[in-house]
């Protein structure tokens, strides 16, 4: 084996070219036919056969271009069977068989390997199989197979019961793939080694600092192999006989400056520092390309949201590894298909008819097969399932679903289940698939996903069992990447390894943590380090040889390159910095460790730096449209919304935009209370029962009709969460029903209930057009002896708020309104009520049906005529502020909140003022 070392400070992918070209034979053709060159990745074979072709024309010579293959396939590229029969087993052949070894197996051989409080079921050896091929493939790269892990355990005294127990299904996985016709990875591999013939007399591995075992007898096979190795000059003995990283790397400190090291808080936080720095670039030199930046992705995670964020502020950019089979439209439909076809949920079933193409398919069956409703029209799937989910759900999609929206729902789900009819049969996936109106670009997709799918169909059936191959070809898209063509003016973000190929001037590198560089970095609960070690197999240590090694020579080449740490992930897990970025010792590391430790560094929710660099920012907030000012009417609760925050206000009462739960797990709160509001509705209306002063009678009866209305809404089957919510509703009705006994004892009667206020109730401020104001008062009632009104409101939340704390804030309920509609209910009722009752006083306040049965009934809110007053007043203004365009943002409503991607609340914050990257305010700087 020759080394042929290039300098760092070059770019790699024109030095090594260089060196290859020098491996030829002198003449006017450049004679690399001969060759096999080995790099880390598809992209940097690619960056260095452009350089190739680029210093042969230099030089004035033809170019016989070598085969270029990644280290992953270098034995199965140099190598030529000499049994063409053999054949090796695909992963996906191997997890089945591990699968059906493990269901077949000794209950008690296996039963250590069963989590305590498991059943052994599918869906455990599945995972079991999962780690069982990882194993194994690690094992495979030292050449070692189970048996031996399992001494090497024992002869450290360690436990070796679980990988015992793999070792003996492992034997009984062979020989069901051998019964196949199918070998084992490692023993093709080995058959290669030993056997096989070369089809390359000459070998040069480029940049691969990290070869296993099996690589390496590869290149002892061959008449001639060359290591062509990145290193500045005083690092030379660093590397071994084939230029891998040593040990000498595991210390060796690296020129790494803390103004180098940047924090940000959440993965989209980095993606975001990956764009100050580009844009910070570009604003120092307005000449620069965007071929001379290249963003790395330490974390190959980080490809969504650094997408996303470039999408977002305008800047293109291109993911080198490509676009996950799982993001593309025939992706995505395929997982719905597999997720509805197993769950039958309501919201499985809602995400797959809003993917277009299958909305439009199943429509066209549905009027081939003359479904559709209303004399022929064409039916809106998605708006009938939202009605569903409005007055069914939650509930099973396999109940009566009702007439209209219900029958067009029903109808659809039949179409479905005709359409997935053959999904089993050979080629059934595709066929189906192909029956989609997809666009061109799509079809590019279906056409590969053909030859994943005859793959599985290839699948013996002793090794599939039960799986359906609709669930195995998911399965094998899982990590399926399509490479995308890169784009004239996109920037390039490219994976770790492939960064030293990059020849751009200027490098960031996001998620520089612990466990991305180096990778790996978890404990292995089955091989321990010092076990791997033992066994030769790669180790943390090595990996972060080889990582120091890589990024030695890229700081050797772009001294300026910025790395930016991740503080946690999107689960809000904390995550550790890079170990090679902490090289240093002193007074120097505890510095760096508070640096990045400091969380006031760290880049965090605000994009206010956008506009410190662009001079404008992307992210707009929408203004309400000249018609938001001009609505007719408004209920009595939207003042409530309004003083909440005046843009809610306009797109949740006004734009009739809201959040649509497809499958609610429970009955959600306000749905709950309308359940509650119905039946007492009905109780109300009856003017005999009303009347009735015996809580027992009451109480049965108002039972009767709540169960009734819950029959209806969520039929005779109701889901366990909701049979649970219903009972614990149900219970309140009981001091409900006696508090009404003693109320109807004590003189009062119920006169209206759901009582609209009247169509003349209207605020007119000066200045601006009046405004009706509506609302639907729950129940009004009259006592004749205390010539007294009560204006009720039924409130069914657990709490039991009382009306001042519900309207006012403040700990004494003295503070700034909140909510207005008692106060407007009083306004809009006091003149009719009064002329019908002369000398009559009216009282306001709610009657509460809360989970503690000693608050309920009547609590009387107790406002001042003052307060009242102040109320109109108040509500006369926001009259004004809606008439003239004031729809004020109020605070950030947290992650939960539906409407924060279009008020941009996770940029800035609670209102539109300019934010510092800590988040700190910027100074100076129809109906509803």
């Amino acid at each position: 084996m020759t080394r042929r070392y290039v300098d760092a400070s070059r770019p790699f992918a024109d030095a090594a070219a260089e060196a290859l070209l020098d491996l030829a034979a002198a003449g006017d053709v450049a004679e690399l036919r001969g060759w096999l060159v080995v790099v880390p990745g598809a992209r940097a074979g690619r960056l260095v056969l452009r350089s190739l072709v680029t210093q042969a024309s230099r030089r004035g010579r033809a170019l016989e271009a070598p085969t270029i293959t990644t280290v992953g396939r270098m034995v199965e590229r140099a190598l030529l069977p000499a049994n063409p029969t053999d054949v090796a087993a695909s992963r996906l052949e191997r997890r089945l068989a591990w699968e059906r070894a493990l269901e077949a197996a000794d209950p008690e051989t296996v039963r250590v390997l069963v989590p305590r409080g498991h059943r052994a079921d599918a869906t455990l050896w599945r995972r079991i199989a999962a780690t069982a091929l990882r194993l194994e493939d690690d094992l495979d790269a030292a050449e070692r197979d189970i048996d031996a892990a399992v001494e090497a355990v024992r002869s450290m005294s360690g436990d070796a019961a679980r990988l015992a127990a793999l070792a003996t299904v492992a034997g009984a996985v062979r020989e069901l793939l051998g019964a196949h016709g199918l070998r084992t990875p490692r023993a093709y591999r080995d058959a290669l080694l030993s056997d096989g013939i070369p089809a390359f007399e000459r070998i040069a591995t480029v940049g691969t600092l990290e070869l296993a075992a099996p690589q390496r007898r590869t290149l002892a096979r061959m008449r001639e192999a060359v290591a062509i190795i990145a290193a500045r000059e005083e690092h030379r003995q660093r590397f071994d006989e084939v230029g891998a990283a040593t040990a000498a790397w595991h210390a060796a400190p690296l020129p790494i400056t803390d103004e180098q090291i940047l924090t940000a808080e959440t993965p989209r936080d980095v993606a975001e520092c990956g764009l100050r720095f580009v844009a910070e670039r570009a604003a120092a030199d307005a000449t620069l390309a965007v071929d001379q930046i290249a963003i790395a992705l330490a974390d190959p995670e980080l490809g969504e949201p650094i997408a996303l964020a470039g999408r977002d502020a305008g800047v293109d950019v291109h993911i080198a590894a490509g676009v996950p089979f799982a993001a593309t439209a025939v992706g995505r439909t395929l997982a719905l298909v597999a997720a509805f076809r197993t769950s039958r949920s309501p919201d499985d079933l809602a995400a797959l008819l809003r993917r277009p193409a299958f909305e439009r398919h199943i429509g066209e069956r549905m009027r081939a097969a003359e479904l559709a409703t209303d004399g022929g029209d064409d039916p809106d799937l998605l708006a009938a399932l939202d009605e569903v989910r409005q007055t069914r759900l939650p509930a099973s999609l396999d109940q009566p679903l009702g007439e209209g929206s219900g029958e067009v729902v029903r109808r659809a789900i039949e179409a479905i289940d005709g359409w997935m009819a053959g999904l089993d049969r050979p080629n059934g996936v595709i066929e189906a698939l192909a029956l989609l109106p997809w666009d061109d670009a799509d079809r590019v997709t279906l056409e590969r996903l053909r030859t994943i799918s005859s793959g599985v169909d290839g699948i013996a059936s002793a090794l599939r069992g039960s799986a359906a191959p609709l669930d195995l070809i998911v399965e094998e898209c899982a990590a399926l990447r399509l490479p995308a063509e890169p784009r004239e003016r996109a920037i390039e973000a490219i994976g770790w390894l492939e960064l030293l190929f990059e020849p751009a001037p200027h490098v960031v590198v996001l998620g520089m943590n612990e466990g991305c560089v180096p990778s790996g970095s978890g404990n292995d609960p089955l091989l321990p380090e010092s076990v791997r070690e033992r066994l030769g197999m790669a180790t943390r240590a090595q990996r972060a040889a080889r990582d120091a090694a890589l990024l030695d020579a890229i700081l050797a080449r772009v001294p300026t390159t910025r790395f930016v740490v991740g503080r946690r992930s999107d689960e809000g897990e904390p995550l550790v910095p890079s170990r090679l970025l902490l090289r240093t010792g002193g007074v120097e590391l505890a510095r760096r460790v508070a640096r990045i430790a400091d969380h006031a560094r760290a880049l965090s929710g605000s994009r206010a730096w956008r506009r410190a660099v662009t001079g404008a920012s992307r992210f707009v907030v929408p203004t309400p449209p000249e018609q938001a000012r001009t609505i007719e009417s408004m209920s009595v609760t939207g003042f409530r919304s309004y003083l909440a925050c005046g843009m809610r206000f306009w797109l949740d009462r006004i734009e009739g935009t809201a959040e649509v739960d497809d499958d609610p797990r429970e009955i959600p709160i306000p749905d709950l209370g309308t359940l509650v509001h119905a039946a007492l509705k009905e109780f109300g209306a009856d003017s005999e029962l009303a009347a009735l002063a015996d809580a027992d009678v009451l109480g049965d009866e108002l039972l009767r009709r709540f169960d009734r209305a819950a029959r209806d809404a969520f039929g005779s089957r109701p889901l366990p969460a909701v049979r649970l919510q219903l009972d614990v509703m149900r219970q309140r009705l009981a001091p409900f029903a006696a508090w009404q006994a003693a109320h109807v004892a004590e003189g009062w009667r119920i006169v209206e209930v759901e009582r609209k206020l009247p169509e003349t109730f209207v605020l007119t401020p000066d200045g601006v057009a009046p405004m009706r104001i509506r609302g639907q008062i729950d129940r009004i009632d009259y006592h004749v002896g205390r010539r007294a009104w009560r204006i009720i409101d039924y409130k069914t939340s657990d709490a039991g708020s009382a009306p001042r704390e519900s309207h006012r804030s403040g700990k004494s309920g003295n503070g700034p309104w909140k909510d207005l509609q008692l106060p407007l209910y009083r306004a809009g009722m006091s003149e009719e009520l009064v002329s019908t009752r002369p000398g009559s006083t009216i009282e306001l306040g709610y009657v509460r049906l809360p989970s503690n049965p000693k608050r309920a009934g009547w609590c009387d809110a107790a406002f001042t005529t003052a307060e009242l007053d102040e109320a109109v007043t108040l509500a006369e203004k926001i009259v004004v502020g809606i008439r003239r365009g004031e729809f004020p943002l109020g605070e950030a409503m947290g992650w939960s909140d539906p409407y924060a991607g279009i008020l941009q609340t996770f940029v800035f914050g609670g209102d539109d003022r300019p934010r510092d990257d800590d988040g700190a305010p910027i100074e100076n700087g129809g109906e509803a």
